[in-house]
């Protein structure tokens, strides 16, 4: 079988992915909330008999009322995407003019191509705002479309009303306008669709009221126009569920409007911060904006990805060099945004990283860990489980290994001198325990690193023990500076080895990169952010842990690094 000519030059469409449910999604303008518990208890009451027949579509007359017209002003359709295709196979010939705006959302052109129609752009102006006169001057009598979308996707600025009319006026053919974004911007011509017989409006309710996964939305306009919409829509192709949905969350539009305003406030929070960063902004009415990131784009986008933040990346779109698209979510998930990004704009300046030694670079679960375990074990009756170790390092404030120990003795009821405890674990750790250890990092990893920033390792092993494992795996070319326990008062989570490290390399812009709570506090203390590396043997909450405790980023592995700073 041999496809349509247009159809083989089409790209699909760009799903996200792998899933995105464990994320912080801010990437498709969804409520990031998710929808009414009206709706979900609605829901949990379908019975067989609704699956089983054909949907009814009462709904109608209820969102006809709602949106103040007459039920013959309206079609349901599968999401907004679905009627503004509707409006192009009704209203649109092959070869026959489409004006669209630039940048805007794709499957406008992406319908109007299928159409085989001819698609005329214009360029949004300064700012990213509409240019009234360049859309007026685009129209001519061969104009058989024009499509507006209001608020605009991806930028969220706006078009006046009066530019609206004008547009209309002068069009012979049709003009749609997507007024997805609608709730977070207050303005409609729907009032408009009786006065002018050449407009139409489409609306969602995947955005404001959380209903993306089941796709509704409407296609509004005058009774001749949906005549002919009804004439070419698929039956049934909003399926009951929808509807079902639909109609729970009018019943609560409170709801709605609760989640509106709190995305309003969201955008003070955020606007105000990215001024702070000296990220700049362009003015919104949706529940999203553009950011830009300038070079770093993509870069920021896949480190927040990392840490479990997803934006979109808009920088192959026309104005939108370096730039991304945002959903504003929440208060609380707009400071967490807020955090990460400054965070990575530290990561982005480094010119020097010091490493922790022990399960950063070196392998120690067979050696350091077997000494804790055979040393507390030897001053008791009871084993010690190596999960046991690693819960006891999680806490914080144990990162020196005598110091682990003994907390295992307190806890156990056991009361040994810390004198005794060291002359016994270094007995057990240098009488062949420490032959144990593999070196993690790849040593063409540090060759690349060596040559791009400063290095020098912060450890909190004895000075003894810190020399024996760096020249057996020859990695003191790579180091010029290597702070032990023994150049410090206080070992971490005091700071004063990261800082003294770091005065000696000279360096501006430092990052530590460490395995525990007690690494990234150190360098908390210290001004410089860290890098989370998930250990040999880790437990099952380690990454989070290191997370939560403030890292920048989390790696499950040190070989990652140069992906995170390339």
């Amino acid at each position: 079988m041999k496809t349509r000519k247009i159809v083989e030059g089409f790209e699909p469409y760009d799903y996200p992915e792998g899933s995105r449910r464990k994320y912080i999604r801010l990437d498709f303008g969804e409520n990031t909330i998710g929808c009414s518990r009206k709706v979900i208890d609605r829901l949990r009451r379908v019975t067989a008999e609704d699956l089983s027949i054909y949907p009814e579509y009462n709904i109608v007359g209820k969102l006809a009322s709602f949106l103040k017209i007459k039920p013959g002003n309206i079609i349901l359709t599968n999401g907004s995407d679905d009627a503004l295709r509707l409006m192009m196979e009704a209203y649109l010939d092959k070869d026959e003019e489409v004006i669209l705006m630039e940048p805007s959302f794709s499957m406008f052109e992406f319908y109007a191509k299928l159409r085989e129609a001819k698609v005329k752009k214009v360029l949004l102006g300064k700012d990213l705002g509409f240019d009234k006169n360049a859309s007026l001057e685009a129209i001519s009598d061969k104009t058989k479309a024009v499509v507006l979308c209001n608020p605009n996707n991806p930028t969220g600025t706006v078009i006046p009303r009066d530019a609206i009319i004008e547009i209309i006026e002068k069009t012979k053919g049709v003009v749609i306008v997507d007024e997805a974004y609608f709730d977070f911007y207050g303005e409609s011509v729907i009032d408009l669709i009786e006065t002018y017989d050449n407009l139409a409006v489409t609306r969602t309710f995947s955005k404001q009221a959380g209903l993306a996964g089941v796709r509704i939305g409407a296609a509004i306009s005058n009774e001749k126009v949906i005549s002919n919409l009804k004439k070419i829509s698929s039956p049934f192709a909003v399926n009951a569920l929808a509807c079902i949905a639909l109609d729970a969350a009018l019943d609560d539009w409170k709801f709605v409007s609760d989640y509106v305003s709190s995305v309003k406030e969201s955008k003070k929070f955020l606007f105000n911060e990215f001024r702070r960063l000296k990220i700049k902004t362009y003015p919104t009415q949706a529940n999203f904006f553009i950011a830009d990131f300038g070079e770093d784009v993509k870069k920021i986008c896949s480190i927040l990805k990392r840490q479990g933040i997803l934006i979109r990346d808009r920088s192959s779109m026309p104005l939108l060099s370096g730039c991304a698209r945002i959903t504003i979510g929440t208060l609380e998930e707009s400071k967490r945004l807020v955090s990460e990004i400054e965070k990575i704009q530290k990561l982005l300046n480094l010119d020097t990283l010091l490493f922790d030694m022990d399960g950063v670079l070196v392998d120690v679960s067979r050696s350091y860990r077997v000494a804790i375990k055979k040393t507390a074990e030897s001053f008791m009756e009871k084993s010690v489980s190596f999960e046991e170790i690693q819960k006891y390092k999680e806490r914080g404030g144990l990162n020196n290994d005598w110091d682990c120990t003994i907390a295992i003795l307190k806890d156990n009821n056991v009361s040994v001198s810390k004198e005794e405890v060291i002359r016994r674990f270094d007995k057990i750790y240098l009488g062949g325990e420490i032959d144990n250890e593999k070196l993690i990092i790849d040593i063409e990893i540090l060759e690349r690193l060596s040559n791009r920033f400063r290095l020098g390792i912060v450890t909190g092993r004895p000075k003894r023990d810190a020399d024996y494992t760096i020249d057996k795996f020859c990695l003191r070319r790579f180091f010029s500076t290597i702070i032990t326990l023994d150049d410090v008062r206080e070992g971490k989570p005091d700071p004063e080895g990261i800082l003294i490290a770091k005065k000696a390399l000279k360096g501006k812009n430092a990052i530590y990169i460490g395995d525990t709570v007690d690494d990234i506090n150190a360098a908390k203390s210290a001004g410089i952010p860290c890098i989370g590396i998930v250990p040999p043997s880790p437990s099952e909450n380690t990454k989070g842990l290191l997370g939560s405790a403030g890292a920048a980023i989390v790696l499950e592995s040190i070989n990652e690094i140069c992906e995170v700073l390339r």
